[in-house]
């Protein structure tokens, strides 16, 4: 039986014992790997363009360089990490700034365990990963992150049934294994569904995707 693959993951925090926290943490799980740990922005990046890691979980606030630093030239250099942060700021303008700048995921440090390992598979599943405490400050916001978008008055054209199902479970805040349980189909293929989407709608991850649905539906 071939094993399964194991999610590489590099934590940047520049806090030791929240960083031996998470590798503890991890460590229960035989799907993740924690395959090195940054104490700033600088070796968070220097690590990740050497390990080449599937997921950085990094906190925003650190020395030399900031998350938000470190994701853009992630994204500049082309590299095929993903960026998960895991931070106190929970501010509406946090979040959309991640978004917009192409963040895979973002979670407040009180979020439980298996909520931060369910983004961890998410992610390396190809998928992204909001918070669930996060959604009411995206629902909420009366700002769009790409106004004039054509995809908003044509979502019922763009996708299917089940895809505007599912979009507008991801809207309530459910998670992919939630929306799996509900209408009774496997997690893989939520997260297929969820990456059909995006790419149909023209949006990088689920902030704009939920903004873009509440606009097209009339709830902002």
């Amino acid at each position: 039986m071939t094993p399964t693959p194991r999610i590489s993951v590099v934590i940047a925090d520049d806090h030791a014992i929240l960083r031996e926290g998470l590798v503890k943490l991890l460590s229960e799980y035989p799907d993740v790997e924690v395959a090195g740990e940054a104490v700033d922005g600088h070796q968070a990046l220097t690590l990740v363009e050497k390990l080449r890691p599937a997921i950085l979980i990094s906190d925003i606030n650190m020395p030399h360089a900031s998350g938000f630093v470190v994701l853009e030239q992630i994204v500049a250099r082309a590299l095929p990490t993903k960026v998960l942060f895991l931070t106190m700021l929970d501010a509406q303008e946090f979040v959309f700034k991640a978004g917009v700048l192409g963040a895979a995921g973002y979670l407040s440090k009180d979020t439980v365990k298996t909520e931060l390992v369910a983004a961890i598979r998410a992610i390396g599943a190809g998928t992204t990963y909001y918070g669930q405490s996060l959604m009411h400050k995206i629902i909420s916001s009366p700002h769009a992150f790409r106004a004039g978008n054509p995809a908003e008055k044509k979502l019922h054209e763009l996708l299917s049934p089940r895809e505007f199902e599912i979009l507008h479970l991801v809207s309530q805040g459910l998670s992919s294994k939630q929306i799996s349980e509900k209408l009774f189909i496997s997690e893989r293929t939520v997260a297929n569904h969820r990456l059909n989407i995006t790419n149909k709608c023209g949006v990088k991850n689920t902030v704009e995707l939920v903004k873009l649905y509440l606009q097209s539906t009339g709830s902002l």
